[in-house]
């Protein structure tokens, strides 16, 4: 009989600490516009468990998701290959990504906490349960490239409008959680009035929870190279598009079956992927534009000159800083090592990624001929940066370029797909 446990922790950072580059300039926030949180799902089959956290934050690197998935190994018995940290992915969040060391070890070690309490009370709070899956098509999202939606498969411009849904019932039918996956950056209200936000996403979450009295929890797909909105960025926009979520989501969760009988299960691999050194820069060159540009920055700080137009100087620079971060990182350790999970929930298949991971490896996953529900999660179980397609590094763009958050080569896409495929096959035997 399935067992299941939902349970949702606040983890807003101390808005005096270190929080995100994101931010601010001086990467603090100015304030809480909507707090972040924790939200796990653990499941027990009788033979298995597994603990699936959704978390609002960026992104955590490589170290700082094996920290906290161990911790929570030790203090739960759960197996480790049987643990999932699935990033959001709201800009308006915790960033463990900076030259100075964003992740503050009194906000890091705040935040492991508050995650790890947050598993062990989904454990607390299991009781026998029902389990369903289901989906519609949201058309919301867009891909960088394209100014509209675009539904073409495996080509530049594309998106996947399938939201994926999970839906935990009692064994009475009451709803006790409900889970989405989608395929979008968060980033509508990014950087809005410098204020801490869950974005989209918080705004869809609150509309589910308060419709069906339960919690709900998002967990982000191939989002790479898609956004859920283009252009100016504003928290009117953030409630829009979460809103629209939420109606979508809401209409197709009464019609979803439910089941106790279901098998879950889980196994992982860390792989090595080279690092990129085909650089379109020389270090030379790198050193001048972070001088100019901290220069200038330095300049418009003294001036008091519009806060705007100082961060986005500021953020310019960072993506020098990023390239310079990339060079020298090469010296001591070429390659990195990822860990790729795969998930079996019954008929529903799921490979982890750590990192931003481009749309369309997502749609040839789904179009593999695995199970109705195949998902791919992104910003999970670590952080490599984008992971783009071949196509769309020949083509150039946001996301393509070799630095800290685009360390690895377009062929790492597809050796994380098929090592994710090849461990999804061993769960199905």
């Amino acid at each position: 009989m399935l067992k299941a446990g939902i349970a949702k922790c606040k983890i807003s950072p101390d808005v005096n600490l270190i929080g995100s580059f994101r931010l601010h300039w001086e990467k603090k926030p100015l304030g809480i516009h909507d707090d972040l949180y924790a939200t796990a799902l653990y499941l027990n089959d009788g033979c298995r468990q597994l603990m699936m956290l959704s978390l609002d934050l960026v992104q955590l690197t490589n170290a700082v998701a094996a920290a906290i998935r161990n911790e929570i190994c030790q203090q739960t018995k759960i197996e480790i290959c049987n643990i999932t940290l699935s990033c959001t992915h709201t800009h308006n969040s915790i960033d463990f990504i900076d030259e100075d060391n964003v992740g503050d070890a009194r906000v890091f070690d705040e935040l492991k906490s508050q995650i790890v309490n947050c598993a062990i009370q989904a454990i607390e709070k299991a009781e026998k349960a029902k389990i369903g899956f289901g989906e519609c098509c949201i058309p919301v999202a867009k891909n960088r490239l394209s100014c509209s939606w675009d539904p073409a498969f495996l080509s530049l411009g594309a998106m996947d409008p399938i939201c994926d849904i999970i839906k935990i019932e009692s064994v009475a039918g009451k709803t006790l959680g409900v889970f989405f996956h989608y395929s979008a950056h968060p980033t509508c209200a990014m950087g809005s009035e410098f204020l801490i936000s869950r974005d989209c996403i918080g705004v869809a979450v609150d509309i589910i929870e308060e419709r069906y009295k339960c919690h709900a929890g998002f967990f982000q797909g191939a989002a790479g190279n898609v956004n859920f909105h283009l252009g100016e960025r504003a928290f009117k926009y953030a409630a829009e598009k979460g809103e629209i979520l939420a109606d979508y989501i809401s209409r197709s969760v009464p019609g979803i079956e439910c089941s106790a009988d279901i098998s879950i299960d889980s196994r992982e691999q860390i792989i090595e992927l080279e690092k990129r050194t085909d650089y379109d820069f020389t270090i030379e060159e790198v050193d001048r534009e972070i001088t100019t540009l901290t220069n200038e920055f330095e300049s418009l700080l003294e001036q008091n000159d519009d806060p705007f137009k100082i961060f986005h100087v500021f953020n310019v620079c960072k993506t020098w800083k990023w390239k310079k971060m990339l060079y020298e990182s090469n010296k001591t350790h070429p390659n990195i090592s990822v860990v790729i999970q795969a998930i079996k929930l019954g008929d529903v298949d799921i490979i982890t990624v750590p990192g931003e991971i481009f749309v369309e490896y997502q749609l040839a996953f789904r179009v593999h001929g695995f199970p109705k529900h195949s998902m791919i999660f992104g910003y999970a179980n670590g952080y490599v940066g984008y992971i783009p397609t071949k196509a769309a590094v020949q083509t150039g763009g946001y996301g393509t370029e070799p630095n800290i958050i685009q360390q690895v080569y377009p062929e790492a896409g597809e050796t994380m797909l098929n090592t994710g495929i090849e461990l999804l096959k061993t769960l199905h035997r």
